[in-house]
């Protein structure tokens, strides 16, 4: 049988991996689709994560992200025709 784990042992799971996360940012990465949602036993409603769900979050924070430029943008230059001096 796989291992399977609540969001308090997911997490504690991943900082032993050395990607530590709260258990408020694994709710929050679930709620915006980052994530996988765990698994939910229809009887209790408990939630249950797996290894799979594990591997899937470490490649999400192993992610590389490019960044956005920075800098200025270049405002449209004001026409002066129709202006008289």
């Amino acid at each position: 049988m796989a291992a399977r784990y609540t969001r308090a042992q997911f997490a504690k799971k991943l900082t032993e991996l050395d990607h530590p996360v709260s258990v408020s940012t694994i709710y929050r990465w679930e709620n915006q689709g980052k994530i996988l949602k765990p698994k939910k036993l229809a009887r209790s409603g408990e939630l249950l994560y797996t290894d799979e769900h594990v591997k899937a979050v470490v490649q999400f924070m192993q992610r590389t992200i490019e960044p956005k430029p920075v800098g200025r943008v270049a405002s449209p230059s004001r026409s002066t025709a129709g202006k008289t001096a």
